[in-house]
């Protein structure tokens, strides 16, 4: 969850909410404007791809769109849009928190006020453009964290980072040229059990894949008066749940000495219990990064605790929370199937002008 104050938590909490976002202009690096007039948009959000945030916004700035002697500020050629969304309280002092930096990839302007029409993406697009020119080799003894970094640097320099630490370390391991830079980097993360993104501030986050039986909520929706619910659909699918996962290297180096490692659901309570009536459902994965045993068990136990409870999934509409992040534990009471449950948020829709959020 992002930051934010005890006041914030009670007004979101409370169902009787102001919003309000804002949008501020850069361009390399530098602020060019803020507070631009914002006429629609709305941010999309999923852990599981690797541009994580998205999404459209409609800005009424005439004064920006093309003119005879340029492109204009709102064109996708390096400029970027940061967005903050949050609350407005009632002595009119506004806390608003920071959604996420977009570089513009597409621009349209219609309409006599020119209203502008802009596609956004996370940061981790640039880096997915910046596709390898030649060979990228990595030393062996190389700890994992530092040969990521180095591989986006080398394409899109002048990032932040803020990453774990790991004990893991390469092999000597080439990215051959043209390859897709945020692809590698993040199978990389995914070989020693790490995830990888872009926060709310444009900055590039590594941290352990989460995992979800030790999780407290840090959010609730309930339907009902007073409630911040209003809409929930469950589904129940076992295609994608499996219930043990096996994870092995697959570096040339290996040949004589695969590294391997497992995770299973071995909790009898479970509806995915491995041993149980759902029956036994392994999911294998391989990656010429994993060099050990030892990161082969991390990343099958991360792939497997990251994705526990597919098979049970909601979809959900409430009340915006700009604190949310993506795969937030957040407790869902819905009465007329009496649940009351923890769900992990893996993808949901925050709005830029005031509407019902979703995930």
């Amino acid at each position: 969850m992002r930051q934010h104050s005890a006041r914030f938590a009670r007004v979101a909490a409370s169902g009787d909410q102001v919003h309000q976002c804002r949008a501020d202009l850069y361009f390399g690096g530098q602020l060019l404007a803020t507070d631009l007039k914002i006429a629609d948009g709305e941010i999309d959000y999923d852990a599981d791809k690797a541009v994580m945030a998205s999404g459209s916004i409609t800005l009424a700035e005439p004064g920006r769109a093309p003119s005879a002697s340029g492109f204009g500020t709102l064109a996708p050629y390096g400029y970027e849009l940061a967005l903050y969304g949050g609350l407005v309280f009632a002595d009119g002092t506004p806390e608003l928190l920071p959604l996420g930096v977009f570089p513009l990839q597409k621009s349209a302007f219609e309409g006599e006020g020119l209203a502008a029409e802009i596609e956004l993406k996370d940061r981790m697009q640039r880096v997915a453009d910046a596709r390898l020119e030649e060979d990228f080799e990595i030393a062996p003894g190389t700890n994992w964290a530092t040969a990521i970094q180095s591989l986006i640097n080398a394409g899109v320099p002048g990032l932040k980072y803020r990453f774990c630490s790991t004990p893991h370390a390469s092999a000597t391991t080439v990215v051959p040229a043209e390859s897709d830079r945020a692809e590698q980097a993040l199978r990389m993360a995914k070989a020693i059990g790490c995830r990888l993104f872009f926060d709310g501030l444009g900055e590039l986050v590594m941290v352990p894949e989460p995992n979800f039986d030790d999780a407290t909520p840090v959010w609730t929706l309930s339907d009902g008066e007073g409630g911040l619910l209003s809409a929930t659909r469950l589904e129940l699918d076992r295609e994608k749940a499996y219930n043990r996962t096996i994870a092995y290297g697959q570096h040339p180096s290996l040949a004589g000495s695969v590294p391997r490692g497992a995770a299973t659901d071995d909790d009898p309570q479970s509806p995915t219990y491995y041993y149980g009536p759902f029956g036994q459902k392994p999911r294998f994965y391989a990656s010429e990064f994993i060099t050990t045993d030892a990161q082969a068990a991390q990343a099958a136990k991360a792939i497997q605790a990251s994705e526990s409870g597919i098979a049970r999934g909601l979809t959900i509409e409430f009340v915006p929370n700009y604190a949310l992040e993506p795969l937030d534990p957040v407790q869902i009471r819905w009465s007329p199937l009496g649940i009351d449950e923890l769900h992990v948020l893996p993808a949901f829709t925050l709005p830029l002008v005031p509407k019902a959020a979703k995930a």
